[in-house]
Protein backbone atom coordinates (compact mmCIF):
# COMPACT_ATOMS: atom_id res chain seq x y z
CA UNK A 1 0.00 0.00 0.00
CA UNK A 2 1.53 3.33 -1.00
CA UNK A 3 1.47 6.52 1.03
CA UNK A 4 -1.36 8.12 -0.93
CA UNK A 5 -3.66 5.12 -0.42
CA UNK A 6 -2.69 4.81 3.25
CA UNK A 7 -3.42 8.48 3.87
CA UNK A 8 -6.82 8.13 2.25
CA UNK A 9 -7.65 5.06 4.37
CA UNK A 10 -6.39 6.48 7.65
CA UNK A 11 -7.69 9.98 7.24
CA UNK A 12 -11.09 9.06 5.83
CA UNK A 13 -11.59 6.86 8.86
CA UNK A 14 -12.02 10.03 10.86
CA UNK A 15 -15.56 10.27 9.49
CA UNK A 16 -16.57 7.20 11.42
CA UNK A 17 -15.09 8.29 14.76
CA UNK A 18 -17.57 9.85 17.16
CA UNK A 19 -15.98 12.27 19.56
CA UNK A 20 -16.40 10.81 23.02
CA UNK A 21 -14.90 13.79 24.87
CA UNK A 22 -12.92 16.93 24.31
CA UNK A 23 -9.12 16.47 24.46
CA UNK A 24 -7.72 16.43 27.98
CA UNK A 25 -6.10 19.74 28.89
CA UNK A 26 -2.31 19.81 28.70
CA UNK A 27 0.06 22.19 30.46
CA UNK A 28 0.51 25.60 28.83
CA UNK A 29 3.41 26.01 26.46
CA UNK A 30 6.60 26.89 28.29
CA UNK A 31 7.24 30.61 28.25
CA UNK A 32 3.93 31.45 26.62
CA UNK A 33 1.37 33.37 28.60
CA UNK A 34 -2.21 33.59 27.37
CA UNK A 35 -2.65 36.54 25.05
CA UNK A 36 -5.26 39.18 25.59
CA UNK A 37 -7.77 38.46 22.84
CA UNK A 38 -11.31 39.69 22.77
CA UNK A 39 -13.85 36.89 22.96
CA UNK A 40 -15.47 36.37 19.58
CA UNK A 41 -19.18 35.70 19.34
CA UNK A 42 -18.48 33.06 16.67
CA UNK A 43 -16.99 29.67 17.29
CA UNK A 44 -13.75 28.94 15.41
CA UNK A 45 -13.64 25.29 14.41
CA UNK A 46 -10.14 23.83 13.90
CA UNK A 47 -9.85 20.40 12.31
CA UNK A 48 -7.19 18.33 10.62
CA UNK A 49 -4.71 15.49 10.74
CA UNK A 50 -4.97 13.17 13.73
CA UNK A 51 -1.20 12.68 13.53
CA UNK A 52 -0.81 16.10 15.18
CA UNK A 53 -3.17 15.49 18.09
CA UNK A 54 -0.50 15.44 20.81
CA UNK A 55 1.67 18.16 19.28
CA UNK A 56 -1.15 20.57 18.45
CA UNK A 57 -4.63 19.41 19.44
CA UNK A 58 -4.34 19.22 23.19
CA UNK A 59 -2.18 22.34 23.83
CA UNK A 60 -4.24 24.38 21.36
CA UNK A 61 -7.41 23.52 23.25
CA UNK A 62 -5.80 24.62 26.52
CA UNK A 63 -4.46 27.83 24.99
CA UNK A 64 -7.88 28.72 23.60
CA UNK A 65 -9.43 28.26 27.03
CA UNK A 66 -6.79 30.42 28.74
CA UNK A 67 -7.02 33.15 26.08
CA UNK A 68 -10.84 33.14 26.19
CA UNK A 69 -11.13 32.15 22.55
CA UNK A 70 -14.18 30.20 21.43
CA UNK A 71 -12.35 27.41 19.66
CA UNK A 72 -13.26 23.79 19.00
CA UNK A 73 -10.28 21.59 18.14
CA UNK A 74 -11.17 18.38 16.35
CA UNK A 75 -8.24 16.55 14.75
CA UNK A 76 -9.71 13.41 13.20
CA UNK A 77 -8.19 13.39 9.72
CA UNK A 78 -7.22 15.57 6.78
CA UNK A 79 -9.96 14.42 4.43
CA UNK A 80 -12.94 15.23 6.69
CA UNK A 81 -11.22 18.51 7.64
CA UNK A 82 -10.85 19.56 4.00
CA UNK A 83 -14.46 18.64 3.28
CA UNK A 84 -15.61 20.70 6.25
CA UNK A 85 -13.44 23.61 5.13
CA UNK A 86 -15.03 23.58 1.68
CA UNK A 87 -18.50 23.44 3.24
CA UNK A 88 -17.79 26.41 5.51
CA UNK A 89 -18.14 24.33 8.68
CA UNK A 90 -14.45 24.61 9.55
CA UNK A 91 -12.44 27.83 9.65
CA UNK A 92 -8.91 26.44 10.03
CA UNK A 93 -7.63 23.09 8.80
CA UNK A 94 -4.27 21.44 9.44
CA UNK A 95 -3.80 19.11 6.49
CA UNK A 96 -1.26 16.73 5.06
CA UNK A 97 -0.88 15.72 1.43
CA UNK A 98 1.66 13.70 -0.56
CA UNK A 99 4.52 15.82 -1.88
CA UNK A 100 3.76 17.40 -5.23
CA UNK A 101 0.02 17.55 -4.55
CA UNK A 102 -1.69 20.70 -3.23
CA UNK A 103 -3.42 20.19 0.12
CA UNK A 104 -6.42 22.32 -0.93
CA UNK A 105 -7.91 24.11 -3.97
CA UNK A 106 -6.35 27.38 -5.11
CA UNK A 107 -9.00 29.57 -3.50
CA UNK A 108 -7.72 28.67 -0.02
CA UNK A 109 -4.75 30.22 1.76
CA UNK A 110 -2.02 27.67 2.49
CA UNK A 111 0.88 28.08 4.95
CA UNK A 112 3.48 25.30 5.46
CA UNK A 113 3.70 24.32 9.13
CA UNK A 114 5.94 21.28 9.64
CA UNK A 115 7.08 17.92 8.31
CA UNK A 116 7.15 14.30 9.40
CA UNK A 117 10.65 13.11 8.47
CA UNK A 118 12.43 9.78 8.01
CA UNK A 119 15.95 9.40 9.43
CA UNK A 120 18.59 6.89 8.38
CA UNK A 121 20.57 5.87 11.46
CA UNK A 122 23.78 3.86 11.98
CA UNK A 123 26.12 3.00 14.83
CA UNK A 124 28.66 5.72 15.70
CA UNK A 125 31.46 3.29 14.85
CA UNK A 126 30.16 2.85 11.31
CA UNK A 127 32.20 4.96 8.84
CA UNK A 128 29.17 5.56 6.62
CA UNK A 129 28.20 9.25 6.48
CA UNK A 130 26.23 9.72 3.24
CA UNK A 131 23.82 7.68 1.13
CA UNK A 132 22.20 8.62 -2.16
CA UNK A 133 18.69 7.68 -3.22
CA UNK A 134 19.82 4.74 -5.37
CA UNK A 135 21.81 3.31 -2.47
CA UNK A 136 18.88 3.75 -0.10
CA UNK A 137 16.69 1.84 -2.51
CA UNK A 138 19.28 -0.94 -2.68
CA UNK A 139 19.58 -1.27 1.09
CA UNK A 140 15.86 -1.28 1.93
CA UNK A 141 14.06 -2.03 -1.34
CA UNK A 142 13.49 -4.97 -3.64
CA UNK A 143 15.89 -3.60 -6.26
CA UNK A 144 18.58 -5.71 -4.61
CA UNK A 145 17.65 -9.27 -3.68
CA UNK A 146 19.14 -11.02 -0.69
CA UNK A 147 21.82 -9.69 1.63
CA UNK A 148 24.31 -6.91 0.94
CA UNK A 149 27.69 -6.06 2.38
CA UNK A 150 28.99 -2.66 3.37
CA UNK A 151 31.50 -2.96 0.56
CA UNK A 152 28.66 -2.42 -1.95
CA UNK A 153 28.27 1.06 -0.44
CA UNK A 154 32.01 1.69 -0.84
CA UNK A 155 32.62 1.72 2.91
CA UNK A 156 36.30 1.17 3.88
CA UNK A 157 38.15 -2.10 3.47
CA UNK A 158 37.79 -3.05 7.12
CA UNK A 159 34.01 -3.06 6.65
CA UNK A 160 33.74 -4.30 3.07
CA UNK A 161 32.88 -7.94 3.91
CA UNK A 162 30.50 -7.16 6.76
CA UNK A 163 26.79 -7.80 6.11
CA UNK A 164 24.36 -4.88 6.10
CA UNK A 165 21.53 -5.46 8.61
CA UNK A 166 18.59 -3.16 7.69
CA UNK A 167 15.81 -2.55 10.20
CA UNK A 168 12.82 -0.26 10.74
CA UNK A 169 9.90 0.23 13.12
CA UNK A 170 6.24 -0.65 12.77
CA UNK A 171 4.37 1.26 15.46
CA UNK A 172 5.49 4.34 17.35
CA UNK A 173 7.07 6.11 14.38
CA UNK A 174 3.75 6.32 12.52
CA UNK A 175 4.20 6.75 8.78
CA UNK A 176 7.94 6.10 8.65
CA UNK A 177 7.78 3.10 6.33
CA UNK A 178 5.07 4.57 4.12
CA UNK A 179 6.98 7.84 3.62
CA UNK A 180 10.05 5.86 2.62
CA UNK A 181 8.16 3.56 0.27
CA UNK A 182 6.49 6.50 -1.45
CA UNK A 183 9.54 8.79 -1.77
CA UNK A 184 12.31 6.21 -2.40
CA UNK A 185 10.74 2.94 -3.55
CA UNK A 186 8.04 4.26 -5.86
CA UNK A 187 5.34 2.71 -3.71
CA UNK A 188 6.95 -0.73 -3.68
CA UNK A 189 7.49 -2.84 -0.58
CA UNK A 190 10.56 -3.14 1.62
CA UNK A 191 12.73 -6.18 0.93
CA UNK A 192 11.98 -9.22 3.13
CA UNK A 193 15.38 -8.98 4.83
CA UNK A 194 14.45 -5.67 6.50
CA UNK A 195 13.87 -6.45 10.16
CA UNK A 196 10.69 -4.74 11.39
CA UNK A 197 10.89 -3.92 15.09
CA UNK A 198 8.01 -2.91 17.35
CA UNK A 199 9.40 0.38 18.65
CA UNK A 200 12.03 3.01 17.95
CA UNK A 201 13.67 2.06 21.25
CA UNK A 202 14.14 -1.50 19.98
CA UNK A 203 15.64 -0.22 16.75
CA UNK A 204 18.11 2.02 18.56
CA UNK A 205 19.16 -0.89 20.81
CA UNK A 206 19.66 -3.07 17.72
CA UNK A 207 21.92 -0.44 16.12
CA UNK A 208 23.87 0.11 19.33
CA UNK A 209 24.38 -3.63 19.83
CA UNK A 210 25.17 -4.38 16.18
CA UNK A 211 27.48 -1.95 14.29
CA UNK A 212 26.42 -3.62 11.02
CA UNK A 213 22.81 -2.48 11.45
CA UNK A 214 21.22 0.48 9.63
CA UNK A 215 17.88 1.83 10.76
CA UNK A 216 14.94 3.64 9.18
CA UNK A 217 13.30 5.71 11.93
CA UNK A 218 11.17 8.74 12.66
CA UNK A 219 13.60 10.88 14.66
CA UNK A 220 17.23 11.38 15.64
CA UNK A 221 17.85 9.35 18.81
CA UNK A 222 21.24 10.99 19.41
CA UNK A 223 24.39 9.26 20.69
CA UNK A 224 25.46 6.48 20.44
CA UNK A 225 23.79 6.51 17.04
CA UNK A 226 24.39 8.94 14.18
CA UNK A 227 22.15 10.21 11.39
CA UNK A 228 23.31 9.62 7.82
CA UNK A 229 23.19 12.48 5.34
CA UNK A 230 21.08 11.95 2.21
CA UNK A 231 22.33 13.02 -1.21
CA UNK A 232 20.05 13.52 -4.19
CA UNK A 233 23.00 13.00 -6.59
CA UNK A 234 24.56 9.57 -7.07
CA UNK A 235 28.14 10.78 -7.45
CA UNK A 236 28.22 12.66 -4.15
CA UNK A 237 27.56 9.81 -1.76
CA UNK A 238 30.47 7.52 -2.59
CA UNK A 239 32.94 10.39 -2.30
CA UNK A 240 31.69 11.30 1.15
CA UNK A 241 31.55 7.98 2.97
CA UNK A 242 34.73 8.77 4.86
CA UNK A 243 34.90 12.55 4.70
CA UNK A 244 31.43 13.14 6.09
CA UNK A 245 30.58 15.89 3.62
CA UNK A 246 29.59 16.12 -0.02
CA UNK A 247 28.00 18.57 -2.36
CA UNK A 248 24.30 17.85 -2.43
CA UNK A 249 24.31 15.84 0.82
CA UNK A 250 22.00 17.08 3.55
CA UNK A 251 21.14 16.44 7.18
CA UNK A 252 17.43 16.66 8.10
CA UNK A 253 17.63 20.29 9.29
CA UNK A 254 14.52 22.49 8.99
CA UNK A 255 16.14 24.36 6.10
CA UNK A 256 17.10 21.21 4.15
CA UNK A 257 13.75 19.54 4.75
CA UNK A 258 11.80 22.64 3.71
CA UNK A 259 13.84 23.14 0.52
CA UNK A 260 13.66 19.48 -0.45
CA UNK A 261 17.43 18.97 -0.24
CA UNK A 262 16.54 16.33 2.34
CA UNK A 263 13.83 14.33 0.53
CA UNK A 264 12.40 11.93 3.14
CA UNK A 265 9.50 14.07 4.34
CA UNK A 266 5.73 14.45 4.55
CA UNK A 267 4.40 18.04 4.84
CA UNK A 268 1.62 19.51 6.99
CA UNK A 269 -0.12 22.81 6.13
CA UNK A 270 -2.35 25.44 7.73
CA UNK A 271 -5.28 26.07 5.37
CA UNK A 272 -8.09 28.64 5.61
CA UNK A 273 -10.36 30.87 3.52
CA UNK A 274 -9.33 34.49 3.07
CA UNK A 275 -12.75 35.53 4.39
CA UNK A 276 -12.00 33.77 7.70
CA UNK A 277 -8.61 35.40 8.23
CA UNK A 278 -9.72 37.71 11.06
CA UNK A 279 -11.20 34.87 13.10
CA UNK A 280 -8.25 32.49 12.67
CA UNK A 281 -5.45 35.07 12.87
CA UNK A 282 -4.70 34.60 16.62
CA UNK A 283 -4.43 30.85 16.10
CA UNK A 284 -2.22 31.22 13.03
CA UNK A 285 0.16 33.47 14.96
CA UNK A 286 0.31 30.94 17.77
CA UNK A 287 0.95 27.96 15.51
CA UNK A 288 3.72 29.87 13.70
CA UNK A 289 5.38 30.98 16.94
CA UNK A 290 8.78 29.92 18.25
CA UNK A 291 7.08 28.23 21.19
CA UNK A 292 5.01 26.00 18.96
CA UNK A 293 8.00 25.22 16.76
CA UNK A 294 9.76 23.93 19.88
CA UNK A 295 6.76 21.81 20.77
CA UNK A 296 6.64 20.29 17.29
CA UNK A 297 10.33 19.41 17.58
CA UNK A 298 9.70 17.77 20.95
CA UNK A 299 7.11 15.56 19.25
CA UNK A 300 9.62 14.62 16.50
CA UNK A 301 8.19 16.87 13.77
CA UNK A 302 10.45 19.25 11.85
CA UNK A 303 8.99 22.80 11.83
CA UNK A 304 9.48 25.09 8.85
CA UNK A 305 12.59 27.29 9.24
CA UNK A 306 12.50 30.43 11.39
CA UNK A 307 12.83 32.64 8.31
CA UNK A 308 9.77 31.08 6.70
CA UNK A 309 7.70 31.40 9.86
CA UNK A 310 8.75 35.03 10.22
CA UNK A 311 7.83 35.71 6.60
CA UNK A 312 4.44 34.06 7.06
CA UNK A 313 3.72 36.12 10.18
CA UNK A 314 4.64 39.35 8.38
CA UNK A 315 2.31 38.48 5.50
CA UNK A 316 -0.50 37.76 7.96
CA UNK A 317 -0.09 41.25 9.43
CA UNK A 318 -0.47 42.89 6.00
CA UNK A 319 -3.86 43.42 4.35
CA UNK A 320 -4.75 40.99 1.58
Amino acid sequence: MNLRILLCVLLAAGWAVARAAEPAPSPPLAGMAPRSVALSSDLVHVAGSDMLQTAIGEPLTRYAQDARLKVKVDLQGSMPALSGLKAGKIQLAILTAPLGQPPAPKEFKVIPLCFAVDYIIVNQANPLNVLDLRQLSSVFGLSEQGGMTWGTLQVGADWAARPIVPCSTSTDDGLVIEIFKNEILGGNALKPTVRILNTAREMVKTIVDNPNAIGLGGYDPGAPCKVVQISTTSSAASAAVSSGSAKGAAHPTPEAVFSGDYPLRLPFYLVYKAADKASVLPLLRLLLSDEYAARLQAEHFVPVPDTERNRARLELDNPD
